[in-house]
C-alpha cells in the first residue's frame, strides 16, 4: 500500500514538473515574442522619428551667424517636425560655391550684406530677386566687467594707457572691418584715432572670436567686436558693452555690409514650403531668437537708426585703378613713379588678386629701364610669396563680381619664373655696413586687417622703394608715417629708414638728424640702439653732398596734428627739412586746393609753397604763389611775408619756355569751379562733401596738376601724374565727365613741355574724342595739327 502511494506521488510529481516545464517554455517563448515585438516597435518608432524621413531644408550661413542660426534651426525643427541641414562657413566662400556649382546652392542662404548678393542676383540664383534683411549686428566696444579703463566712446580707444586687443590677421569681417571703421572715423571725425588705436594694441588674436577671451581674462581693456559676440561665452555676464554711435559707424567707406544681416530664398527646390517658411520666420523673428542673440531686429525698433546700412553695398576696389595708373605712367615715360604705384597696389590696397601681377609688372618696368637687379628683386619676391598659401578669400568670384577664371596668380608666377631665367647673371651688390643695415626694417607683408592707407602699409612701401634704389621716394613714404599717421607705433622704424635713405643719397647731416630724433624721442624703442650706432659712424664720415644754403629761408614751424590740414602742413615741413622741396611744394599746394579739407591756412600754405619753389629755382612759380598770397583780403602775417618776399627777390622773368607755353596755349589760371546745376543753389556744388566746399576730388586733382604746370614744375612728372589720376584712380561725378577730356589735354601739354611727343599724341587723340567741352576738343585738334605740321611745337 505504501509503495503504491509512493508511486502515485512520484507520477504526480513528474506530471507537475512536466507541466511546470511546459509553462516555463511557454513563458519563455511569450517573453521572446513580447521582447521582439517591443524591440520591433522601438526600432520602428526610432526609424519613423529619425530626421532622415522628415522633410528637410538646406541652409547655409556665414560663420558669424552660426550660434544664432544653430538655435533657430533647432527650434524650427522641433516646431515643424522637419530636418534643417545647416552648415556655416565664410560667406564669401559659400557665395562662390553657389555661383560656381548649382549642386552647392542651398535653399536658404544667410549672411552679411555685400557684393556677393548682387552677383547672385545677376546670375539669377535668388528666387525673389533680392535678399531680405532680418536684423543688424553693429560693432560695439566691449570691456571687462566694471569697465576698468572707463571707456565711454570709440575715441577712448586712442587714449594713453588703454590696452586694446585686435585681430588684423582674421578673415573678414572680424579683422578688416574694424580697421576700416577706425580709419574712417580717424579721417572724418577724430584725426589720428586709427594710429592711436594701433599704438595701444597690446594683444593680437588670429581670429576675431578669440578677442572675447582676451577681454574676459583682463588681458586687454577693450576690443571692437560684433554685438552678437557679447551674448556668447565667455563674454556673457563678464563684460560691459559700450555702443558705437551710428554717426561713427557711418564713417566706414568699406565694410559697411558687415552690419546688416540678410537671408534669401534661392531658386533651388522652388516647391519646398519649409524653405519659404524658414525665411519668413527669420525675417519676422517672432520667437525672438535673433534678438536674444544680440541682433537688432525690426521688432526692436532700433533698426531704423541704421538706415544708411540697410542696403547691399558694393565696395569700390582701388588696386585695379592703381594698376591702371601704373600702366599709364609706364607708357608716358614716368618709370620711377610707376614702380611706386605698383607697390601701392601691393601694400596700400592689398592683399588681393592683383598682387602677383603687380610684382611681375614692377619687375618688367625695372628690366625695361635697364635695372636688372631691380627686376630680379621684384620677381624673386613674386616667386617667394606666390601662389598665396591658405584660404584666398579675395579670389572668390563673389568678391566685387570678379571673373571665374580661377586663381589669377598662376600665370604671373610662371611669367616671373621665365623672366628670372632670362636675366643675365647677378652683379654682386656693394657691401652695406652692418650699422647701416641695422637701421633698415625688413621687408613687410601687409595683412588684410591693417588699416587702409595706414602707417604699416606706408612703411612697407618705403622699405621696398629703398630696396629698389629710389631713395627720395623712400623718404617721402617714410615721412608719411611720421606726420600723416601721428602718433604711430611705426614712427621710430620710419625715421630710421629715412635716415638710411638720406645716407645713401649722400646727405649725411640729414641722415644723422633723423637718427638723432629716434634716439631723443624714442629712447626705449627697438631702433634707438641702431640709430645711436649709425650716428656715431656718420660723425666720422665726410659728407659727399653739402647741405644747401637757401637764399630764401623757410620760417620756423611748430607741427600740430589735430586736423587733417595740420597733418598735411606737418608732412610738407618734414619733406622740406629732409631736403625734398619738390614734394614739400606739392603738399603745400594740396593744402591750398583742398585735398586736406577746406583750407584754413591757405595764406601760409601759399607762402611756404613759394619758398619751396624758390629753392628749386622755379622763381616764376614762387612769385605766382607769393602774389596770390599778398593780395588775399584777410590781413595776416603771411600776406606781409609774401609782399616782403616779392620786393626782396624782384628779379626779371627768366622762364625761357614762355613762347613754348604760349604756343601750347597753357592757361594762366587753374580750372574754375563749375556753375551750379539747374535747380541747385550756388552753395551746393556738385559732389558736396567731397572736399573743399564740396569740390569733387577729380577737380581738386586737376587743379593740383595745373598749379604745378603753371609753376613750371615738371620734375619727376609730378604734374603729369595728377592728370593721370583724374583718368584712373579718382571717381569723377557723371555730371563732370568733361574732367577726363580736360585731364587728357593737360597731360598732353605737360608731356610736350618735356619733349615726349608720342605719349602726348595719344592723350591729344583721346581728348579730341572724349566726353568734354568743345574748347578742349578744339585745342586738341590744333595741337595735333602743330605736331604733324612744319612748325614743331616741342623743343
Amino acid at each position: 500500500m505504501a509503495a503504491s502511494d509512493n508511486s502515485t506521488a512520484e507520477t504526480r510529481g513528474n506530471e507537475a514538473s512536466a507541466a511546470f516545464r511546459r509553462r516555463r517554455r511557454w513563458v519563455r517563448r511569450s517573453d521572446r515574442v513580447a521582447a521582439g515585438v517591443l524591440f520591433g516597435a522601438v526600432v520602428g518608432f526610432l526609424i519613423w522619428e529619425h530626421p532622415f524621413w522628415r522633410p528637410s531644408v538646406t541652409v547655409r550661413s556665414c560663420g558669424g551667424n552660426f550660434d544664432m542660426l544653430a538655435a533657430f534651426a533647432a527650434d524650427f525643427e522641433a516646431r515643424h517636425r522637419c530636418r534643417v541641414r545647416y552648415v556655416a562657413a565664410p560667406v564669401q566662400f559659400l557665395l562662390d560655391l553657389a555661383v560656381r556649382d548649382a549642386g552647392h546652392l542651398p535653399e536658404v542662404l544667410v549672411g552679411r550684406s555685400g557684393p556677393g548678393w548682387l552677383l547672385l542676383q545677376s546670375k539669377g540664383k535668388l528666387a525673389q530677386g533680392a535678399p531680405e534683411l532680418f536684423g543688424v549686428d553693429p560693432f560695439v566696444v566691449v570691456t571687462p566687467r566694471g569697465n576698468p579703463a572707463g571707456i565711454r566712446c570709440l575715441d577712448d580707444l586712442g587714449r594713453d594707457g588703454v590696452r586694446v586687443a585686435s585681430s588684423p590677421d582674421a578673415m573678414r569681417p572680424k579683422g578688416k572691418v574694424v580697421a576700416e571703421l577706425m580709419s574712417g572715423v580717424s579721417e572724418a571725425r577724430a584725426p589720428g584715432l586709427v594710429d592711436r588705436w594701433e599704438r595701444n594694441t597690446v594683444q593680437e588674436a588670429p581670429c576675431g572670436r578669440l578677442l572675447a577671451r582676451l577681454v574676459a581674462k583682463g588681458r586687454a581693456d577693450a576690443a571692437v567686436v560684433a554685438r552678437s559676440q557679447t551674448v556668447l561665452d565667455p563674454l556673457r555676464g563678464n563684460c560691459e558693452v559700450v555702443e558705437i554711435s551710428v554717426a561713427d559707424l557711418d564713417c566706414m567707406r568699406s565694410g559697411r555690409g558687415a552690419i546688416p544681416q540678410s537671408v534669401a530664398r534661392t531658386v533651388r527646390n522652388p516647391g519646398n514650403p519649409l524653405a519659404d517658411r524658414f525665411v519668413a520666420e527669420l525675417v519676422q523673428d517672432s520667437r525672438g531668437i535673433a534678438a536674444n542673440y544680440g541682433y537688432l531686429t525690426a521688432a526692436s525698433g532700433q533698426m531704423r537708426e541704421y538706415a544708411p546700412f540697410l542696403r547691399v553695398f558694393t565696395p569700390d576696389p582701388m588696386a585695379p585703378r592703381q594698376m591702371e595708373l601704373a600702366a599709364l605712367l609706364r607708357r608716358d615715360g614716368c618709370e620711377r613713379e610707376s614702380v611706386r604705384r605698383y607697390l601701392y597696389a601691393i601694400h596700400v590696397f592689398g592683399p588681393g588678386r592683383h598682387e602677383a601681377e603687380a610684382w611681375y609688372r614692377l619687375g618688367e618696368a625695372c628690366r625695361d629701364q635697364g635695372r636688372d637687379e631691380g627686376a630680379r628683386l621684384a620677381w624673386s619676391r613674386l616667386l617667394a610669396r606666390h601662389p598665396t598659401p591658405g584660404v584666398k578669400e579675395w579670389l572668390d568670384t563673389s568678391a566685387f563680381g570678379a571673373s571665374e577664371r580661377g586663381d589669377p596668380e598662376t600665370e604671373w608666377v610662371a611669367l616671373g619664373r621665365a623672366g628670372m631665367r632670362a636675366l643675365p647673371g647677378s652683379v654682386p651688390a656693394g657691401a652695406v655696413p652692418d650699422w647701416l643695415q641695422a637701421t633698415i626694417p625688413a621687408p613687410l607683408r601687409v595683412r588684410e586687417g591693417d588699416p587702409p592707407k595706414g602707417a604699416r602699409r606706408s612703411l612697407a612701401v618705403a622699405v621696398d622703394l629703398l630696396g629698389f634704389g629710389i631713395e627720395e621716394f623712400a623718404i617721402r613714404d617714410a615721412l608719411k608715417v611720421v606726420a600723416l599717421h601721428y602718433p604711430s607705433p611705426h614712427t621710430p622704424a620710419a625715421r630710421a629708414l629715412a635716415g638710411a635713405a638720406q645716407y645713401r643719397r649722400g646727405r649725411y647731416a640729414a641722415a644723422a638728424a633723423q637718427w638723432q630724433r629716434v634716439c631723443a624721442e624714442y629712447p626705449d624703442s627697438a631702433w634707438a640702439a641702431a640709430c645711436r650706432e649709425a650716428r656715431a659712424a656718420v660723425a666720422e664720415s665726410p659728407a659727399r653732398i653739402p647741405d644747401p644754403d637757401p637764399a630764401s629761408p623757410m620760417p620756423n614751424f611748430e607741427p600740430a596734428y589735430d586736423t587733417q590740414e595740420a597733418r598735411g602742413m606737418a608732412y610738407a615741413w618734414e619733406l622740406h627739412e629732409a631736403g625734398l622741396p619738390l614734394y614739400a611744394a606739392k603738399e603745400y599746394l594740396k593744402v591750398s586746393v583742398g585735398l586736406y579739407g577746406r583750407p584754413t591756412r591757405l595764406a601760409e600754405a601759399l607762402y611756404r609753397g613759394g619758398v619751396c619753389l624758390w629753392h628749386m629755382d622755379r622763381h616764376n612759380g614762387a612769385r605766382q604763389l607769393w602774389q596770390r598770397c599778398a593780395v588775399m583780403p584777410a590781413e595776416n602775417p603771411w600776406t606781409r611775408e609774401a609782399a616782403t618776399a616779392l620786393q626782396r627777390w624782384n628779379a626779371p622773368e627768366t622762364d625761357d619756355r614762355q613762347t613754348l607755353r604760349a604756343r601750347l596755349e597753357i592757361p594762366a589760371a587753374t580750372t574754375p569751379d563749375p556753375g551750379p546745376r539747374q535747380g541747385q543753389s550756388p552753395g551746393q556744388g556738385p559732389g558736396q562733401g567731397a572736399g573743399q566746399g564740396g569740390v569733387p576730388a577729380g577737380l581738386m586733382r586737376l587743379r593740383l596738376g595745373e598749379e604745378l604746370l603753371l609753376a613750371g614744375v615738371l620734375d619727376d612728372d609730378e604734374a603729369l601724374q595728377e592728370f593721370l589720376k583724374v583718368l584712373t584712380v579718382v571717381k569723377v561725378p557723371p555730371s563732370m565727365g568733361w574732367l577726363r577730356g580736360r585731364a587728357h589735354m593737360r597731360a598732353a601739354q605737360a608731356l610736350l613741355l618735356c619733349g615726349r611727343e608720342e605719349p602726348a599724341r595719344a592723350h591729344l587723340e583721346a581728348a579730341r574724342v572724349a566726353e568734354g567741352r568743345e574748347e578742349d576738343r578744339a585745342l586738341a585738334s590744333r595741337l595735333l595739327e602743330r605736331l604733324t605740321g612744319e612748325g614743331r611745337t616741342t623743343p
